[in-house]
């Protein structure tokens, strides 16, 4: 039976680098203004971009210049939507309810969180931000300190950053010669990441890898199929990459025996001739805000062969006289 080797996976990463940007005009009030997310390989389901953000959380505080000035409260998980039909600012909006207005000479703090579950300090400020893995939220945090007004419309700009990682799946194959087998990826897994963590603010994450907890990234399937749950599809030498698009979200942390868990099946003009369930135990650091993608590399197995090279000669005669008597 024709055999394959299973290389060793390796990992890439891809960094945020894309900027949209979306624009407001204020009046007078405190408003906000572009909500820039940075945007990793695609959108998948529950990551934000730039396009698809439409509400987020603020939180805001102020205080004077003068001696003694005490910090107040201003902002503490309001809403703000884009698009919204009524209360403060062009685009993006909150309730005129809670309209707040610029001071001069105060020195406001604001920051702004997307799907996370946030517990304040004695300011109303994000403390921490919790969440967890199988919620399959892409949280983002964002923050604007040391504000002043100087006059006019000023609005508060944000940057969104991700909180959490991103990982999928890739498998290529070379080297397999005969077109009549091909291959199926499927039940692709990561075992061994967190389940839930909380994030403290301007810290990191502070997470305890679960080894029962594992996160599914489903089947292999063609570069251009981005349905999930789709039926692993075969693929031979002649073909490129194909990849999970069942892309997934992850704690980030430092992860030592991590499994990545797939099943490989082997096919015959069509007919599955062979199957195998691999685990590969990888040690990983997952970054907030960066794309992984585990990659295995199909290769034709090499059996093990022998062959004669020389038989060496034997060693010159050493002669030994051995005097036997006779009668």
């Amino acid at each position: 039976m024709k055999k394959i080797f299973i290389a060793v996976l390796a990992l890439a990463t891809v960094a945020c680098s894309q900027e949209e940007t979306i624009r407001v005009v204020s009046p007078a009030a405190i408003s906000f203004e572009n909500a820039f997310i940075d945007n990793a390989t695609r959108a998948i389901d529950g990551s934000y971009t730039t396009a698809n953000l439409k509400t987020f959380k603020v939180y805001g505080t102020t205080k004077g210049n003068e001696s003694g000035a005490a910090v107040v409260n201003i902002f503490a998980g309001v809403d703000v939507e884009k698009g919204k039909t009524d209360g403060v600012g062009n685009t993006w909006k909150y309730d005129s309810q809670y309209t707040q207005y610029w001071i001069a000479g105060n020195t406001y703090n604001f920051a702004a969180v997307v799907d996370g579950t946030v517990s304040v300090d004695t300011n109303d400020m994000p403390a921490t931000i919790s969440t967890t893995g199988a919620a399959q939220k892409d949280v983002l945090y964002a923050e604007q300190n040391g504000v002043t007004y100087t006059s006019g419309a000023q609005e508060v700009a944000f940057t969104f950053n991700h909180l959490l990682s991103k990982v999928k799946f890739s498998a290529t194959a070379s080297g397999l010669q005969n077109d009549n087998y091909t291959y199926r990826v499927s039940n692709v897994s990561v075992k061994g990441t967190d389940d839930e963590a909380t994030y403290t603010v301007g810290g990191t994450w502070d997470s305890a890898a679960n080894a029962d907890y594992a996160v599914s990234l489903g089947n292999v399937v063609a570069a251009d199929d981005n349905a999930e749950n789709l039926a692993a599809v075969a693929f031979g030498n002649t073909t490129n990459a194909m990849v999970s698009n069942y892309e997934r979200l992850v704690i980030p942390g430092t992860y030592a025996n991590l499994n990545v868990i797939f099943t490989v099946e082997m096919l015959f003009d069509g007919e599955v001739i062979d199957s195998n369930t691999y685990t590969k135990e990888v040690n990983q650091k997952f970054e907030a805000g960066k794309a992984y993608n585990f990659t295995i590399a199909l290769t034709p197995g090499q059996p093990i062969t022998f062959s004669v090279t020389t038989v060496n000669g034997w060693d010159p005669e050493n002669g030994t006289t051995v005097t036997v008597p006779v009668a």
